[in-house]
């Protein structure tokens, strides 16, 4: 997930928020950004949130879908955040973001699997 680190994330809020005042027609691009921000500082939520309105805004933006996938899988939401992953590859098939992060989506869900067969087998 692309990230905002580094810089002062609450003043980066108020600047996308601002912007979205200013220029609503720029409203999906400027919504990822908020959710990063957002993403950021833990608070994945408001993250979720702004990538929803990303989504409303223009739902053919792949970066929003990959965003909100990116969301979902950091929070172990591992499905979900697969059928993010999938949304956006049916707009742009060859998005190597959406591919590499459907990849890692993927390789967690085996993982789990794995993990959850180790666990449950009898001693």
């Amino acid at each position: 997930m692309r990230s905002l680190a580094g810089h002062n994330l609450a003043e980066a809020v108020q600047c996308f928020k601002r912007s979205l005042e200013l220029d609503p027609s720029e409203s999906s691009n400027v919504l990822c950004n908020l959710g990063l921000a957002y993403f950021d500082q833990g608070m994945h939520a408001h993250a979720i949130a702004c990538f929803d309105k990303a989504i409303e805004a223009d739902a053919r933006s792949v970066e929003a879908l990959v965003l909100k996938g990116d969301a979902l899988l950091s929070m172990g939401r591992l499905k979900e955040s697969e059928e993010y992953f999938n949304k956006a590859l049916l707009i742009q098939h060859d998005d190597s973001s959406a591919w590499s992060a459907r990849g890692a989506c993927l390789r967690r869900q085996v993982r789990n699997i794995t993990i959850y067969s180790v666990c449950s087998t009898k001693v």
